[in-house]
């Protein structure tokens, strides 16, 4: 009988070679049709994908700064693009959305004509 491991295997090195990935099990006794798991790992791995690079952008970034108080407080290194969010003890680095930088005095992303990003 066909493995499920198997065919994934299968459909992994067709895709990673650039075959279509609409291919019946190499197994005969299989009948499953790929293009419902194709679109199920497709999504599956851009979710994965999507979900690690997250704390990439800001590795290593939270050990910088020594929270005051709870609150976002701008990177001025950045033009206020990234700040940190800290509550209770936890802290986060965050980008605001492009075109937008942390506005301390409201808590939030603004135009970058409403904030002074200059160093304090």
């Amino acid at each position: 009988s066909c493995s499920f491991a198997e065919f994934g295997k299968q459909w992994y090195q067709r895709r990673v070679r650039g075959h279509s990935t609409q291919l019946l099990s190499p197994c005969q006794s299989c009948h499953v049709v790929s293009t419902s798991l194709d679109m199920t790992l497709t999504v599956l791995s851009t979710l994965i994908l999507a979900v690690a690079m997250i704390p990439l952008a800001s590795a290593g970034k939270e050990e910088e700064f020594d929270c005051p108080h709870n609150g976002r407080f701008a990177d001025r290194e950045t033009s206020c693009h990234w700040y940190w969010e800290c509550h209770n003890g936890y802290i986060w680095y965050r980008k605001c959305a492009d075109g937008t930088v942390l506005n301390e005095a409201t808590q939030y992303c603004d135009w970058p004509y409403n904030v002074d990003c200059s160093e304090k």
